[in-house]
This record gives structure tokens, sequence and C-alpha cells, in this order.
């Protein structure tokens, strides 16, 4: 949760977000973590003056930013128990991510490619990522997905907290709708998703 205030905040700093503010339900959206756990830990951060909070909305203040810094290195204390590091489970894909991480190069376009490759633009480059599966017979991605597809397929940085931003604040491009009942979302491109994917790629060709 404080990775994605401080995300928000970050976004502000560098003209990508008109506000360095928050709401718990976009939290949620981004986060998969439950509406309730969200609002009971802001208040906690609230208490404890590392986030503020104005009409429903949270941020964490400059003053805040080295005491949050600390608190992720902070030393464990006598009380704690030493953690016992469980193996992950590897995620099986789905027969749609197969058949997405198996298209050809030939298949995106040098254009897209160059765009998928490119730093920032993470609307236009998952608008670009949702083209591709639509066109391979795959209706829909959620954010997961697309940072998948960006990191295997393209060997391109990208963040899923930064996808699932990019597209909550797209909506007028994409069409969201809930996967599960466990928070997640999944996306499918638009008209205007496809008008904005089309004048991406023309004004990267003319630079």
């Amino acid at each position: 949760m404080l990775v994605i205030i401080l995300a928000q905040k970050a976004a502000h700093a560098l003209g990508l977000a008109d506000t360095d503010q928050i709401s718990p339900k976009q939290i949620e959206s981004i986060s998969g973590l439950p509406g309730g756990t969200i609002r009971s830990k802001l208040m906690e951060l609230r208490q404890k003056r590392i986030v503020d909070s104005a009409n429903g909305n949270y941020s964490i203040p400059n003053h805040s930013i080295l005491h949050v810094s600390l608190n992720t290195n902070a030393s464990p204390t006598k009380d704690s128990k030493p953690r016992i590091q469980r193996m992950k489970k590897t995620k099986n894909n789905s027969p749609e991510m197969i058949k997405l991480l198996r298209l050809e190069h030939s298949s995106i376009g040098e254009k897209r490619l160059n765009l998928l490759l490119s730093p920032g633009k993470y609307l236009e480059r998952s608008l670009a990522v949702l083209a591709i599966a639509r066109e391979a017979g795959i209706e829909s991605l959620s954010p997961a997905d697309i940072t998948q597809f960006l990191k295997e397929k393209v060997r391109a940085n990208a963040l899923r907290e930064n996808i699932s931003m990019a597209l909550m604040r797209g909506t007028k491009y994409v069409d969201r709708f809930r996967l599960d009942q466990g928070g997640a979302y999944g996306y499918k491109i638009m008209v205007a998703g496809d008008q904005l994917l089309e004048k991406t790629l023309t004004e990267s060709t003319k630079e």
C-alpha cells in the first residue's frame, strides 16, 4: 500500500498525475487487496502520521518519506520471530497466455515493437499489447498478463503497478470489468484506444 501511495506521489512529481493523492478504491484496484483491509491499514498509517488524508484520499507528506524508508529497513526486535521462507508456487500460464507468448515478432510489427520497448508510455504500451492479443483471438487481459508479455516476450521493463494505474486512469480507451471476487480486473481495448494507439504509432514514425 505504501509503495502504491509513493508511486502516486512520484507520478505527480513527474507531471504524470494531477494530484499526489489516491483513494482507497484506487489502491484496491491496483493491489487487489480487500477494501476493508485497506481502510483499516490506512487508518493505522494515519494514526502513525505516515500518511495524510483529505476528502477521503490519501498521500504521503514529504516529511514522512524518510520514515517510510527507515521502516522498510528496520532491524528486527528482540521479540520478533525469524520468518520461514516458503517457496512460491509457480503459476501455470493460461492457454491464452501461452498462445500470446508464442507469437512471432513479425506478427507484432516493427512499429508496435519499438513502442513496447520504449520507456514510460504505460497506457499506450498496454493498448498495444491488448491490440496484439485481440488479433490473436484473445479478447481481454489483466495488468499481470500485460506485464508478463512485456517482460517475457519483448524483454521490456515494466511494473504491474504502473500498468494497473495507467489502465485505471484510461477508462476512456479500455473497457474494464472484474475478473473474480478477489478484486482483479480485466481490460479490453475500445475504439478510442485503437485511435490513440494509431496516433502514437504515427507520431513515433515521424520522429
